[in-house]
């Protein structure tokens, strides 16, 4: 549905611009204008799309804190990114009984961008909470893994310390000046073994990539033990059955709605993945 435009909003909108309108008059595009909010057109999807992008707060919103530089390539965020991120930023105000903030599970397909989106979501955390000295900690279970978030990270302009050792990550993860931490999760346990500090903060939020893996065990009670009153926001590309019903459970609920590969196939994210059954017949 179109809200009418004003008097003056329509004098203003179809001034008489020869720049304007091209291919149309001004008063040609206010007809066909009233045609829409009549109902006597219906909205393409262009129309539908630079309605919901041009209402003023989201427009301003994705203009500061959904834009991003990689490599000197500007990116905006997708629609999944975008409310998946809108969502977190309203939850983390919520605390249980504990003290700690409140967390989630976002299942977005491989290839959505999961990434681009923890690089949005920090820095929109760091914005938001800059009062309270917030500190994010990107945690994977692989080598290649924190190389690569490390990497997109310093790609887009973010300070970021990559911890080389469990005492190491206690260092920065007790530093003033570090608000930005990647490391791997096995270190958490080397931090407890080599001293056992809690940081007690509620405004430390975890991002956890790969939240379904390695997370069940020895591994995330250390991370839990060191950093007891965090918020923990895990990521997943892997659809989410009733086996890992736990996981969802285990970072506070499913953040949003699911990006499925479905939808990543039909938005043309990524490319559809194709089976092919074969016989394997022994001579």
């Amino acid at each position: 549905m179109h809200t009418p435009l004003t008097a003056e909003e329509t004098a203003r909108t179809f001034a008489a611009d020869p720049h304007r309108f091209k291919g149309s008059t001004p008063k040609a595009a206010q007809q066909w204008w009233k045609g829409i909010v009549a109902g006597m057109r219906t909205p393409s999807e262009q129309d539908k799309l630079l309605y919901s992008i041009a209402v003023p707060d989201r427009l301003l919103a994705l203009a500061s804190r959904y834009t991003v530089f990689e490599g000197g390539a500007r990116k905006l965020a997708r629609y999944q990114q975008y409310f998946s991120v809108e969502e977190i930023l309203s939850r983390v105000h919520e605390f249980d009984s504990d003290g700690r903030r409140r967390g989630g599970l976002v299942w977005h397909t491989q290839g959505s961008g999961k990434s681009l989106t923890m690089v949005m979501l920090a820095e929109a955390l760091l914005n938001k909470f800059a009062p309270l000295s917030p500190k994010i900690v990107l945690v994977t279970d692989r080598v290649d893994l924190d190389d690569q978030i490390y990497g997109t990270f310093v790609a887009s302009g973010v300070d970021t310390q990559q911890a080389n050792t469990g005492r190491h990550l206690l260092e920065l993860l007790q530093s003033s000046r570090t608000e930005v931490v990647t490391t791997l999760l096995q270190k958490f346990e080397a931090a407890v073994n080599a001293k056992d500090t809690a940081l007690e903060s509620a405004n430390i939020f975890v991002l956890v990539d790969e939240g379904h893996r390695s997370h069940s065990g020895q591994f995330h009670a250390a991370l839990r033990r060191v950093l007891p009153k965090a918020c923990f926001i895990g990521f997943t590309g892997t659809p989410v059955f009733k086996s890992q019903i736990p996981t969802v459970e285990r970072f506070g609920g499913l953040i949003g709605s699911a990006y499925t590969i479905d939808q990543a196939v039909e938005d043309k994210a990524v490319v559809p993945l194709l089976y092919e059954g074969r016989y394997v017949v022994h001579s």
